[in-house]
Protein backbone atom coordinates (compact mmCIF):
# COMPACT_ATOMS: atom_id res chain seq x y z
CA UNK A 1 0.00 0.00 0.00
CA UNK A 2 0.96 3.38 -0.56
CA UNK A 3 0.70 4.40 2.99
CA UNK A 4 3.75 2.16 3.93
CA UNK A 5 6.04 3.55 1.33
CA UNK A 6 5.16 7.23 2.63
CA UNK A 7 5.76 6.40 5.80
CA UNK A 8 9.40 4.95 5.11
CA UNK A 9 10.06 8.11 2.70
CA UNK A 10 8.30 10.79 5.39
CA UNK A 11 9.01 9.62 9.07
CA UNK A 12 12.70 8.15 8.59
CA UNK A 13 13.07 9.04 12.16
CA UNK A 14 13.79 5.51 12.96
CA UNK A 15 12.82 3.02 16.11
CA UNK A 16 12.49 5.38 19.14
CA UNK A 17 10.07 7.54 17.98
CA UNK A 18 5.97 7.56 18.27
CA UNK A 19 4.06 7.29 15.15
CA UNK A 20 0.61 6.69 14.52
CA UNK A 21 -1.51 7.46 11.37
CA UNK A 22 -5.33 6.30 10.82
CA UNK A 23 -8.72 6.81 10.18
CA UNK A 24 -11.79 7.41 12.68
CA UNK A 25 -15.35 6.87 12.08
CA UNK A 26 -16.24 4.88 8.75
CA UNK A 27 -16.44 7.02 5.89
CA UNK A 28 -20.12 8.53 4.86
CA UNK A 29 -19.10 10.73 1.49
CA UNK A 30 -21.71 9.56 -0.74
CA UNK A 31 -22.59 11.93 -2.96
CA UNK A 32 -20.95 14.73 -1.04
CA UNK A 33 -19.84 17.92 -1.78
CA UNK A 34 -17.08 19.32 0.09
CA UNK A 35 -16.82 22.70 1.50
CA UNK A 36 -13.95 24.43 1.89
CA UNK A 37 -13.46 28.07 3.34
CA UNK A 38 -10.74 30.57 4.49
CA UNK A 39 -10.74 28.74 7.98
CA UNK A 40 -10.48 25.14 6.61
CA UNK A 41 -6.80 25.24 7.36
CA UNK A 42 -5.20 26.16 10.33
CA UNK A 43 -1.70 25.49 12.42
CA UNK A 44 -1.37 26.17 16.03
CA UNK A 45 2.03 26.63 17.59
CA UNK A 46 2.98 25.43 20.73
CA UNK A 47 6.20 26.47 22.69
CA UNK A 48 7.81 28.19 19.62
CA UNK A 49 10.72 30.44 21.14
CA UNK A 50 12.01 31.71 18.14
CA UNK A 51 10.77 34.51 15.62
CA UNK A 52 11.86 31.66 13.07
CA UNK A 53 9.74 29.14 14.63
CA UNK A 54 6.97 31.74 15.03
CA UNK A 55 7.00 32.27 10.95
CA UNK A 56 6.45 29.20 9.93
CA UNK A 57 2.96 29.15 10.85
CA UNK A 58 1.56 31.20 7.61
CA UNK A 59 4.58 29.51 5.13
CA UNK A 60 2.90 26.12 6.90
CA UNK A 61 -0.81 27.00 6.32
CA UNK A 62 -0.15 27.97 2.93
CA UNK A 63 1.39 25.00 2.46
CA UNK A 64 -0.98 22.35 4.10
CA UNK A 65 -3.78 24.41 1.90
CA UNK A 66 -1.75 23.75 -1.46
CA UNK A 67 -1.41 20.53 -0.77
CA UNK A 68 -4.49 19.67 0.33
CA UNK A 69 -5.98 21.59 -2.58
CA UNK A 70 -3.89 19.88 -5.06
CA UNK A 71 -4.65 16.71 -3.90
CA UNK A 72 -8.21 16.81 -4.00
CA UNK A 73 -8.26 18.17 -7.69
CA UNK A 74 -5.91 15.24 -8.69
CA UNK A 75 -8.42 12.92 -7.29
CA UNK A 76 -11.73 14.72 -8.93
CA UNK A 77 -12.86 15.08 -5.53
CA UNK A 78 -16.04 17.35 -5.87
CA UNK A 79 -15.93 20.68 -3.79
CA UNK A 80 -16.69 23.99 -3.63
CA UNK A 81 -14.90 26.92 -2.26
CA UNK A 82 -17.00 29.17 0.02
CA UNK A 83 -16.52 32.41 1.72
CA UNK A 84 -17.96 30.43 4.86
CA UNK A 85 -18.64 26.99 5.68
CA UNK A 86 -20.06 27.80 9.08
CA UNK A 87 -23.23 25.62 9.07
CA UNK A 88 -23.40 23.35 5.50
CA UNK A 89 -22.99 20.02 5.66
CA UNK A 90 -19.25 18.37 4.09
CA UNK A 91 -17.61 21.87 5.74
CA UNK A 92 -13.67 20.59 5.66
CA UNK A 93 -10.89 21.25 8.73
CA UNK A 94 -7.31 20.22 8.62
CA UNK A 95 -5.66 21.15 11.89
CA UNK A 96 -2.21 20.62 12.58
CA UNK A 97 -0.80 21.33 15.99
CA UNK A 98 3.17 21.48 16.58
CA UNK A 99 4.90 21.43 19.91
CA UNK A 100 8.09 22.52 20.00
CA UNK A 101 10.14 20.10 22.65
CA UNK A 102 12.36 22.24 24.56
CA UNK A 103 15.59 20.15 25.23
CA UNK A 104 16.01 21.27 28.83
CA UNK A 105 12.21 19.75 29.18
CA UNK A 106 12.68 16.99 26.75
CA UNK A 107 15.63 15.02 26.67
CA UNK A 108 17.12 12.76 23.90
CA UNK A 109 15.08 13.65 20.59
CA UNK A 110 17.81 16.28 19.45
CA UNK A 111 17.14 20.32 19.17
CA UNK A 112 15.47 21.36 17.31
CA UNK A 113 12.54 18.18 17.97
CA UNK A 114 8.89 18.79 17.66
CA UNK A 115 5.69 16.82 18.56
CA UNK A 116 2.90 16.85 15.79
CA UNK A 117 -0.28 15.72 15.01
CA UNK A 118 -2.56 16.52 12.02
CA UNK A 119 -6.53 16.42 12.38
CA UNK A 120 -8.97 15.80 9.26
CA UNK A 121 -12.19 16.34 9.53
CA UNK A 122 -15.76 16.33 7.22
CA UNK A 123 -17.91 17.25 9.67
CA UNK A 124 -21.78 16.58 9.12
CA UNK A 125 -24.38 19.42 8.86
CA UNK A 126 -24.94 20.22 12.79
CA UNK A 127 -28.69 18.68 13.85
CA UNK A 128 -30.85 21.30 15.91
CA UNK A 129 -30.10 20.06 19.02
CA UNK A 130 -28.12 17.19 18.20
CA UNK A 131 -24.24 15.53 18.15
CA UNK A 132 -23.70 14.63 14.97
CA UNK A 133 -21.11 12.18 13.63
CA UNK A 134 -18.41 13.43 11.11
CA UNK A 135 -18.63 11.94 7.65
CA UNK A 136 -14.88 11.65 7.68
CA UNK A 137 -11.88 11.49 10.28
CA UNK A 138 -8.18 10.61 9.83
CA UNK A 139 -5.16 11.91 11.44
CA UNK A 140 -1.51 11.00 12.71
CA UNK A 141 0.88 12.31 15.15
CA UNK A 142 4.84 11.79 15.26
CA UNK A 143 7.50 13.35 17.03
CA UNK A 144 9.70 14.81 14.67
CA UNK A 145 13.87 15.36 15.07
CA UNK A 146 15.53 17.79 12.58
CA UNK A 147 18.54 17.30 14.57
CA UNK A 148 18.50 13.12 13.28
CA UNK A 149 16.28 13.46 10.14
CA UNK A 150 17.89 16.56 8.64
CA UNK A 151 14.65 17.87 7.31
CA UNK A 152 12.41 20.67 8.19
CA UNK A 153 9.21 20.08 10.62
CA UNK A 154 6.94 21.98 8.19
CA UNK A 155 8.12 20.14 5.13
CA UNK A 156 7.19 16.39 7.36
CA UNK A 157 4.17 18.40 8.54
CA UNK A 158 2.51 19.10 5.14
CA UNK A 159 3.23 15.93 3.76
CA UNK A 160 1.68 14.20 6.52
CA UNK A 161 -1.82 16.49 5.69
CA UNK A 162 -1.12 15.43 1.85
CA UNK A 163 -1.28 12.03 2.66
CA UNK A 164 -4.57 12.43 5.09
CA UNK A 165 -6.03 14.38 1.55
CA UNK A 166 -4.88 11.38 -0.37
CA UNK A 167 -7.03 9.41 2.33
CA UNK A 168 -9.87 11.29 2.07
CA UNK A 169 -9.93 11.38 -1.81
CA UNK A 170 -9.54 7.53 -1.88
CA UNK A 171 -12.77 7.59 0.69
CA UNK A 172 -14.68 9.82 -1.32
CA UNK A 173 -14.39 8.20 -4.66
CA UNK A 174 -15.09 4.85 -3.17
CA UNK A 175 -18.04 5.92 -1.95
CA UNK A 176 -18.42 8.04 -5.42
CA UNK A 177 -17.52 5.85 -8.34
CA UNK A 178 -17.13 7.12 -11.67
CA UNK A 179 -19.82 5.66 -14.00
CA UNK A 180 -18.37 3.63 -16.39
CA UNK A 181 -18.36 5.14 -20.22
CA UNK A 182 -20.82 3.30 -22.79
CA UNK A 183 -19.56 0.80 -24.79
CA UNK A 184 -17.80 2.14 -28.08
CA UNK A 185 -18.65 -1.31 -29.84
CA UNK A 186 -21.86 -0.78 -32.23
CA UNK A 187 -24.46 -2.58 -31.95
CA UNK A 188 -25.12 -5.63 -34.61
CA UNK A 189 -28.69 -5.97 -35.89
Amino acid sequence: MQFFARLLAISGCAAHMAFAHGEGTPPDLRQVQLCVDSSSVRVEFEGMTTGLQRSAQPRLERQLRSAFIRELQRAGVTRIAAVSCAGRDARVQLLANVRYLNPKQYQGFGDPAYSYSVHLTVARKQTPGGKSTPRFTAMTSDIHSEAQTRRKFEIVVAEWGAELAGDLSEAWQKANPKPKAPSATPNKP
